[in-house]
């Protein structure tokens, strides 16, 4: 079967290639179902597929859903007859029927991939092994305060796709993205990622700490020289993999006072970009050395887009 899906680089396009398509949609989580309902309202064919049964929640959920195939208990060979495969980040992609799918050439993106197909808003991105949903909030809560129309999403609160069809016009989207999510895209483009740290995580995910640490690194797989890196200078792993990066690179840390960047000394933030700036929050409820790192993290993503 020759495969009519040619993921382009050109989302626009992408976008008018999904009325019609065949797209099978590997899992019924939350990102599952939003990627789902984004895809219908485009005219594409459907399959859903689960190897979990059918429970009632999902029931519920596809009964408001019209011209949808499913398949539970099981993922079927009727995938293999799709354009296009869209993964929950839950499901590995060394399972059977996706080496097979990957052996025939059919692309498996995941729902941020799509949902960033149809996003014109600069995409602001967070990862790391801890700290990434508490950084995310609060950035997400910092921007709220200066723009009126901010998405905050992705591994936190509700998926992109979801937040991409409520609101058309965002003027800036906030997303704490995994390593699982960065497995499966290929245009998906920030313009500020953050990357908290490196850490042992998911080895029960991949075949190595390695592969784990590539996959982290994957939020950088589309960013050039004109694009921003925040990230923790105290992690030397990480240091090391940014030396790599060819766009701007913005440090933070709390054992060394940076020239450019951000850091700790005492109870303020120093900040060092074009202008210097020193915040002295009077009191703050998040406690800890971590959240330091949250809040220095967060402060310098808003500082950089203008607040």
């Amino acid at each position: 079967m020759e495969n009519k899906f040619k993921v382009s680089v050109d989302n626009r396009e992408n976008v008018s290639c999904l009325a019609g398509a065949k797209i099978a949609v590997l899992g019924t989580a939350r990102s599952g179902l939003a990627v789902v309902r984004l895809l219908r309202d485009q005219g594409a064919q459907i399959l859903l597929s689960d190897i979990k049964p059918i429970d009632s929640k999902i029931e519920r959920a596809l009964g408001s859903m019209q011209k949808i195939e499913y398949e539970f208990g099981g993922h079927s060979n009727n995938i293999l007859q799709s354009d296009l495969i869209c993964l929950s980040p839950g499901i590995p992609l060394t399972i059977p029927i996706l080496q097979e799918a990957r052996r025939m050439g059919i692309p498996i993106v995941g729902e941020l991939e799509i949902a960033s197909w149809f996003n014109k808003a600069p995409i602001c991105a967070i990862t790391g092994s801890n700290g990434k949903t508490t950084t995310t909030s609060l950035a997400g809560s910092i921007f709220k305060r200066h723009f009126r129309r901010v998405i905050v999403g992705g591994n936190i609160g509700s998926p992109w796709a979801d937040e991409i069809q409520k609101q058309a016009d965002p003027e800036v989207c906030i997303l704490e993205v995994s390593s699982f999510q960065l497995e499966t895209i290929m245009n998906f483009h920030p313009e500020i990622a953050v990357i908290m740290n490196l850490s042992l995580n998911h080895l029960d995910r991949y075949r190595d700490f390695g592969a784990y640490v590539a996959a982290k690194m994957n939020i950088l797989k589309n960013l050039n020289k004109n694009d921003t890196l925040i990230y923790n200078a105290d992690d030397l792993l990480l240091v090391e993999e940014v030396l790599k990066f060819p766009g701007i690179k913005v440090p933070f840390s709390l054992r060394q006072r940076l020239g450019y960047g951000g850091y700790w000394d005492e109870d303020q933030m120093h900040i060092h970009l074009e202008k210097s700036y020193t915040i002295a929050p009077s009191s703050y409820s998040l406690k800890g050395p971590h959240n330091r790192y949250n809040m220095i993290a967060a402060s310098l993503l808003a500082i950089l887009k203008g607040i």
